[in-house]
């Protein structure tokens, strides 16, 4: 399914029921730590992303927020991994910017551990010009990335 087109209704809504069942199955503690052995489960949950429905997203990143955790962000920010433009274009072709920037402004992830290496991967993707371009239009990450300075420069 995840081949198809997104714009065919009938995928769309496939996608929709799709991940709200999984959102669903989330919400039980013993099913959430089954899902989290999946080895593929979150590529291809940032497959699903790039449809252009709403609550499919929504429930999209729900299961990615509770899926993902430091482990995988680490993963993520591994230089070896993103140092290659393709993983850097597949990154942004899979629409992980959102999931990124949400790591950045929520207060849930961890400001020590995670949210460095959230910003190291999201400077790499900057270069590209669509990513560059999607983080300055995020007033509230610009705005989160202004205070961190600031922050930093009140603390020399």
């Amino acid at each position: 399914i995840l081949d198809y087109s997104s714009d065919d209704p009938n995928v769309k809504s496939i996608k929709k029921i799709i991940a709200q069942n999984l959102y669903d199955f989330i919400l039980h503690a013993n099913v959430l730590n089954f899902m989290k052995t999946v080895p593929n489960l979150i590529p291809m949950l940032l497959q699903m992303i790039d449809v252009e429905e709403d609550e499919t997203q929504l429930n999209t990143y729900r299961c990615l927020g509770k899926l993902m955790n430091e482990r995988d962000i680490k993963t993520m920010a591994s230089p070896n991994f993103l140092q290659h433009d393709q993983v850097k274009v597949e990154l942004i072709k899979q629409n992980a910017l959102p999931l990124l920037i949400r790591c950045i402004i929520e207060t849930e992830f961890d400001s020590i551990r995670v949210k460095p290496i959230v910003l190291e991967i999201l400077l790499a993707l900057s270069f590209n010009n669509d990513a560059s371009s999607a983080l300055k239009q995020n007033i509230n990450l610009m705005s989160k990335i202004r205070n961190l300075v600031d922050n930093t420069n009140s603390d020399k």
